[in-house]
């Protein structure tokens, strides 16, 4: 049984679609993630990044494994690119 997704404004996402394999994707990195499975993690976001490049919440949250693994340069750029990629999200600009 497949799961469906929600985007960023609450609208189910037809499976099979790219924007419900990137949500698919980055729910599983947020698990590893949390989990401490840092490079399990990064492959993950990274797929996502290459479904959908400028995707806001899988550069966060690349760049919050980036600033946690002490790549603080690399988390800069990535927060940063979060950013503008999509400037209305309070967190982007705080972390």
């Amino acid at each position: 049984m497949s799961r469906r997704h929600k985007d960023r404004e609450g609208r189910r996402q037809a499976p099979g679609t790219a924007s419900h394999r990137v949500a698919a994707t980055l729910e599983q990195a947020v698990r590893h993630h949390k989990a401490g499975r840092f490079a399990e993690a990064e492959a993950l976001y990274r797929a996502a990044l290459r479904d959908r490049p400028r995707h806001a919440d899988a550069l966060h949250l690349l760049g919050m494994l980036a600033f946690q693994t002490g790549r603080f340069e690399t988390a800069a750029e990535l927060m940063g690119q979060a950013v503008a990629a999509d400037g209305t999200v309070p967190d982007y600009h705080v972390n």
